[in-house]
């Protein structure tokens, strides 16, 4: 049951930081800067939970995002939060499971 139970909350955070960092993306124009560094630092703590290596450069790549738009380079701080979705695990496993099962 406690590996049931350890698994399920894995995806759970996996799918809570993805859907923050995806809102943030579309959000991006209407949101403040600094409200936008605060989500990405949150991002930043679920994606660290997690426990994968994959996930723990997920982190520091959405901290550094927020790091980047806290000193004004909104340049950076787009490609590093694209970067972080796009190699993002979850992602994959979402993909993957969606795509369904091979034909």
């Amino acid at each position: 049951m406690k590996i049931l139970q350890d698994g399920m909350k894995k995806e759970l955070l996996c799918s809570l930081a993805r859907e923050n960092c995806v809102t943030v993306l579309n959000a991006g124009a209407i949101l403040e800067p600094a409200t936008i560094a605060r989500i990405c630092r949150f991002v930043s703590t679920l994606c660290s939970e997690y426990g994968d290596p994959l996930c723990g450069r997920q982190s520091e790549t959405c901290s550094s995002a927020a790091s980047a738009l806290d000193s004004g380079d909104e340049k950076r701080f787009l490609e590093l939060c694209q970067t972080a979705c796009r190699t993002c695990p979850y992602s994959s496993r979402q993909e993957t499971a969606a795509a369904g099962p091979l034909q």
